[in-house]
């Protein structure tokens, strides 16, 4: 009995320092990290979404409806991470006090999609003790946006709302970019194999080529080019477009495989701990929000992001060293561009331009 108390302890332990370990490596992310030091609004958006979500875990769900008001008062497009932690609580609520299953991968998407709408219903006035504050806001943005004449806030000429389906495809590069040690590991890389069990081949494989042939379909067919991706050389995206996508037509179809794999690998690590509703739900909040952009930015990408580190299974001390040295080596180069690599544009030489995310 003891003995089970003190590995009990143990891993308890490990559990917390691991999850502080974790938190200081995310911190350094360099997309957030660089921001922290200037005056933009990624910082405090992130701290609300992220204060949003944490509250709503907790059980404090008018709170967090108060700091999804605050979130959206700084980035009005937030109001989709206030409907996706709405829809957690749901799901988090049944999973809790009605007895849906807290790991329903094993039934199927569909049957978990069929059971969660019927326990909705049949215990709606307990869902709705715990969903109406956050209800509440999404009417208020209702009202807000019907009195501005739309959700911008600002130059509407510039953000302009399109079908980009290809910023889903960015955002899985970007997430396995800055994944990559916990994502490409040789030991994940047999686990992957391991995952796709070769039961029915000729599906599997007919599958494949479907998925492929509709994201050629979306590149070809949805892909925006902004103006200020073109012009605006003091930004990473800039050089990523013309080093990469610029160089050749074919070099957004080239690219497909990787999207694929990279939407293999978050997928896998996501399903390794959340309920398949919850993953269904954060894609669809993530397309939501990413998709109408025209202009590839790598902020917008920063709470989905977030999102899937935050929800995927604690990583190593090694990965998390590993990770933690991939952030500080961005950000050293990007500081180090930014403070001592200055440059004027032709057209005006008098201000001077410095180098940023």
């Amino acid at each position: 009995m003891l003995f089970h108390q003190e590995e009990e302890t143990k891993q308890f332990n490990e559990l917390v320092t691991k999850c502080s370990i974790t938190a200081l490596v995310l911190v350094t992310f360099p997309v957030i990290y660089f921001f922290t030091f200037l005056y933009y609004t990624d910082t405090s958006s992130v701290f609300f979404v992220l204060l949003v979500y944490y509250l709503s875990l907790h059980g404090n769900h008018l709170t967090a409806a108060l700091a999804g008001i605050v979130a959206i008062a700084v980035r009005q497009t937030n109001v989709i991470w206030v409907v996706f932690t709405a829809g957690v609580t749901a799901l988090h609520t049944l999973q809790q006090n009605v007895g849906q299953a807290s790991s329903g991968n094993s039934l199927g998407l569909l049957t978990e999609l069929k059971k969660f709408c019927g326990g909705f219903v049949k215990h709606f006035f307990k869902l709705f003790k715990c969903l109406w504050p956050y209800g509440i806001v999404v009417v208020m943005f209702i009202l807000f946006v019907m009195w501005n004449g739309g959700i911008v806030v600002g130059d509407r000429s510039q953000h302009k709302a399109c079908l980009n389906f290809p910023q889903l495809f960015y955002l899985l590069l970007f997430t396995l970019s800055f994944s990559s040690p916990l994502l490409l590991f040789p030991s994940d890389i047999v686990d992957y194999l391991k995952s796709s069990k070769p039961v029915k081949k000729i599906y599997n494989l007919l599958g494949v080529v479907i998925i492929a042939i509709f994201i050629v379909l979306l590149v070809n067919k949805f892909t925006y080019i902004h103006e200020y991706l073109l012009a605006d050389n003091r930004h990473y995206p800039f050089y990523v477009w013309r080093k990469l996508y610029a160089r050749h037509w074919s070099v957004k179809y080239a690219l497909i495989p990787l999207y694929m794999f990279a939407g293999f690998c978050i997928h896998h690590k996501l399903s390794a701990k959340q309920h398949c509703l919850w993953v269904l739900m954060f894609y669809s909040c993530v397309a939501i929000v990413t998709v109408p952009q025209k202009l590839l930015e790598f902020r917008y990408f920063i709470i989905p992001y977030l999102f899937f580190r935050l929800n995927i299974p604690l990583a190593s001390y090694v990965r998390l060293v590993l990770e933690f040295l991939l952030y500080a080596s961005v950000n050293a180069v990007t500081i180090h561009l930014f403070l001592n690599k200055p440059f004027q544009w032709t057209h005006n030489p008098e201000e001077v331009q410095r180098f940023m995310w």
